[in-house]
């Protein structure tokens, strides 16, 4: 799915629970994702995360959110574009364009 914030073209990524999703992240993963656009392995998630409406979930809402996402069937679909180049998936303006600059 495509979606136009005013910042340019982002793709969402599966998150299902596949293994390039959901599945195998812990609650605390989410967590860092959705407050801070930070992965597990320490890149930014950049655009779509962190996001200021994102930051005001509740620790109880995330937990929710997490136990939710786990239940849903798997969905085998791949991302747009699959790393080590996640950033060929959008289309979006500088200085969005460059993960990097999320992370400042």
């Amino acid at each position: 799915m495509a979606f136009a914030p005013p910042f340019g073209i982002f793709r969402a990524p599966n998150i299902s629970p596949v293994p390039e999703g959901i599945a195998g992240r812990s609650a605390s993963d989410l967590d860092r994702a959705v407050r801070r656009g930070v992965a597990p392995d320490g890149r930014h998630y950049g655009p779509a995360f962190p996001d200021a409406s994102f930051r005001a979930m509740t620790d109880g809402d995330l937990a929710d959110l997490h136990a939710y996402l786990v239940t849903l069937p798997p969905d085998p679909a791949p991302d747009p574009a699959p790393d080590p180049a996640p950033d060929l998936a959008h289309d979006l303006a500088f200085p969005f364009s460059i993960r990097r600059c999320i992370g400042l």
